[in-house]
C-alpha cells in the first residue's frame, strides 16, 4: 500500500473520530441542559420536604410541652413562653432548624407583634358561645363602633349560630339572607372557621381584619383571667378599675389565680372590690364565661432546611393533642 493511500485512510479515521467526539460533546451538552434543571428541581423538592418535616418537629414539640404540663388546673403565661421562650427559637436539628411563634395584636396600638412559643385560645372572646352583650361590648371597644351598630352585629352573630329562625332585634335570619345575591341561608350552627363571619349581616372585611386576632371558635368559651388582655376583660363587662387591678395583680410576683373560686378572694387581697365587681365576677364564673384554665392553643411552626427551603404550619391543638386546625 502506498504511503499516500495510508495517509489518506488515517486522515479519514481521524476526521471520523473528531466528528464522533464533536457529536458526543454536543449530546453531552444537550443531556446536561436537560438534566440540570431537573436536578435543581429535585433539590428544591428535597429542601421543601425537609423544611416541612422540620416544621412538623416544631408542632410535635408544642404537643409535648403541653403534655409535660402536669398541673392543668390553671394556666398562666409562665407555663409555656415566659420562662422558656428561647426553647422555641431556631432549634437546630440535622438538616436545618425550626422555630415556633405566634402573632398577637398590640394591646394599645393594635399593631401585630410576634412572640415565640404558643398562645392559649382562652385569652380571646369565643364567638361560638359569647352572649350578645359581650359581643356588643367587644365591637364597641375593639372596633369603636356605635352602640347600635355593635348591637346589630352582635345580634346577627347570635342569630347565625342559634338553631331557631326568629331574628333578634337588629339581627338577621333566613328572611334577610334570601334577599342577598347570591341567596344563602344562615348556618344555625356554631362557626367552624373564623372566615365564616364574613357571611354574617353587618360584617365587613375591614371589621373582620380588626377582630380576627382577638377572637376564637375553639375551647369551652370561658375567658382565662390569667391570660386575657384588657380589651377582652372589658368586653366581659368588668369595670375599668377592676381590669386595671387585675393587670396589676398579674404583673406582681406570684400574681396567678389558681381557681375560679379564688378570683374575688385573690383580687380582694390587693384592693377591696366593690359589691358590683364581686357580683359581676361571680356571675361570669357561674355562667361559664370566666375561668383560670386554658385547654386549647395556637401557634405557627416554621422549618428552614439547610439548603434554603422553608415551610410553615399554622395549627390549633388541645391538651389531649387533638389537632383542631391545620394550615400549611
Amino acid at each position: 500500500m502506498s504511503v499516500s493511500r495510508q495517509s489518506g485512510r488515517n486522515g479519514s479515521v481521524l476526521i471520523i473520530i473528531l466528528w464522533s467526539l464533536f457529536l458526543l460533546s454536543a449530546l453531552s451538552v444537550a443531556i446536561g441542559g436537560y438534566v440540570r434543571p431537573h436536578l435543581r428541581f429535585a433539590g428544591v423538592l428535597k429542601d421543601r420536604a425537609q423544611a416541612y418535616y422540620l416544621a412538623k418537629a416544631g408542632v410535635e414539640m408544642c404537643l409535648l410541652q403541653i403534655q409535660n404540663d402536669k398541673d392543668d388546673s390553671y394556666f398562666t403565661p409562665d407555663d409555656l413562653w415566659a420562662t422558656e421562650e428561647d426553647a422555641f427559637v431556631n432549634v437546630q436539628t440535622e438538616g436545618g432548624r425550626f422555630s415556633v411563634s405566634c402573632i398577637t395584636p398590640g394591646e394599645e396600638d393594635g399593631e401585630e407583634t410576634t412572640r415565640h412559643g404558643v398562645l392559649d385560645e382562652e385569652r380571646y372572646i369565643n364567638v361560638n358561645s359569647a352572649p350578645q352583650e359581650v359581643l356588643k361590648n367587644f365591637f364597641e371597644i375593639v372596633c369603636e363602633m356605635t352602640s347600635q351598630n355593635a348591637n346589630d352585629l352582635a345580634a346577627s352573630i347570635v342569630d347565625w349560630r342559634d338553631e331557631d329562625d326568629d331574628p333578634l332585634e337588629g339581627g338577621a335570619e333566613e328572611g334577610y339572607y334570601l334577599t342577598c345575591s347570591p341567596q344563602y341561608s344562615p348556618k344555625n350552627k356554631e362557626f367552624e372557621v373564623l372566615e365564616e363571619l364574613l357571611l354574617v349581616k353587618g360584617m365587613s372585611r375591614e371589621i373582620f381584619d380588626q377582630i380576627k386576632d382577638r377572637i376564637t371558635i375553639y375551647g369551652r368559651g370561658a375567658v382565662n383571667i390569667n391570660t386575657a388582655d384588657e380589651m377582652t376583660l372589658l368586653s366581659l363587662g368588668l369595670s375599668e378599675e377592676l381590669v386595671e387591678e387585675i393587670m396589676h395583680f398579674r404583673s406582681a410576683e406570684g400574681g396567678t389565680i389558681e381557681s375560679t373560686g379564688a378570683i374575688a378572694m385573690a383580687l380582694n387581697e390587693e384592693e377591696t372590690l366593690t359589691g358590683e365587681d364581686n357580683s359581676r365576677i361571680l356571675r361570669l364564673v357561674a355562667n361559664g364565661l370566666l375561668s383560670v384554665r386554658s385547654d386549647t392553643f395556637r401557634a405557627r411552626a416554621r422549618g428552614e432546611a439547610s439548603g434554603g427551603g422553608t415551610a410553615e404550619i399554622v395549627f390549633v391543638f388541645d391538651r389531649d393533642k387533638n389537632i383542631k386546625y391545620w394550615r400549611e
